[in-house]
């Protein structure tokens, strides 16, 4: 305990196979509307980031951090909106580059980038009561990595994280996403990652080795010739092992909620840390059988399984 076991998703066929569950709300959900505030916020390396705010005057901040080329418009994002919104106040993060423009500096985001994290909750924590923190994939390691790795001052607002999906062992989940079954999305992330390291050197970033982009045909290649150099991990394996957020698990000491399917192409089993929940009465695990990447899908639009699981968790603080 708290490895968590009273909550079960049953979905019906077809949605118990991975990829039909993953791909299914990617092509297919409804996403509903929301009547987003966007905000800039200016870095102290004079970059920025946008950010979507819904505002309804509540007391409680929900900070919601996407994927992998997401953004504030991903699916899975607005249906967490939609069922947080009656009671939260929501900050949806597009990451630099992630908004529909692009960034000022030669660096973009990766899954230990904490710093613009930081600084937005550094500039809501007055306004607000209690702050969560919810990630998925690569946001989940990031927000897990943000409140764990000890180089930010932690709010006390921040009362819940929850990870969705989350490689919290990158170097693992990396040799995954090498596998056959995973290519169509590997594909459909490197199309637009390759397109952003173009402009990118368009913009004058001769650091940038934009020949190597025709060398790059998966995502460790990518994290090999650029996100490894460019954030200073030297190459794929510095990053992976550098911003892990698995080897800092035993330091939770706030509710935090990690959400994994167990059929998710994408996660090894190294991303499952039931050891580590086992020996902490604050880090509850949840791995039901079916669910697919970021996905729990089912055949109405909304509410998904995970959405009410998660609102849960962040009014409960306890899954049990």
């Amino acid at each position: 305990m708290p490895v968590v076991h009273s909550q079960r998703f049953n979905p019906p066929w077809p949605f118990t196979q991975g990829h039909f569950s993953t791909l299914y709300p990617y092509l297919l959900r409804e996403k509903p509307r929301h009547a987003y505030t966007r905000e800039r916020i200016c870095t102290p390396d004079h970059d920025f980031f946008d950010v979507d705010y819904l505002r309804n005057g509540h007391s409680r901040l929900a900070v919601i951090c996407h994927g992998l080329e997401g953004s504030s418009g991903s699916q899975y994002v607005a249906g967490l909106v939609e069922e947080l919104k009656g009671n939260w106040d929501v900050a949806a993060i597009n990451y630099r580059s992630c908004s529909g423009e692009l960034n000022l500096t030669a660096t973009l985001y990766h899954s230990g980038f904490t710093a613009d994290l930081h600084l937005l909750i550094d500039r809501e924590e007055n306004t607000y009561h209690e702050i969560a923190l919810i990630g998925f994939s690569l946001g989940g390691n990031m927000v897990l990595k943000y409140t764990l790795d000890g180089y930010n001052d932690l709010s006390e607002k921040i009362k819940t994280v929850t990870a969705v999906s989350v490689p919290c062992d990158l170097e693992h989940s990396g040799y995954r996403l090498l596998k056959w079954h995973n290519k169509l999305y590997v594909r459909a992330f490197l199309n637009t990652l390759k397109e952003k390291m173009e402009a990118k050197y368009a913009q004058g970033f001769s650091e940038i080795q934009i020949d190597l982009l025709s060398k790059t045909n998966t995502l460790f290649d990518f994290d090999e010739h650029f996100t490894g150099p460019l954030h200073g991990f030297g190459d794929a394996l510095g990053y992976y092992r550098t911003c892990s957020s698995r080897p800092l698990l035993n330091r939770v000491n706030i509710p935090t909620l990690i959400l994994n399917a167990r059929n998710d192409s994408f996660l090894s089993p190294e991303c499952f840390p039931e050891e580590e929940a086992h020996g902490n009465d604050q880090l509850y695990l949840l791995a039901p059988a079916y669910g697919g990447h970021v996905g729990f899908s089912a055949w109405s639009s909304f509410p998904y399984w995970s959405e009410k699981v998660i609102a849960l968790f962040l009014e409960e603080k306890a899954l049990n």
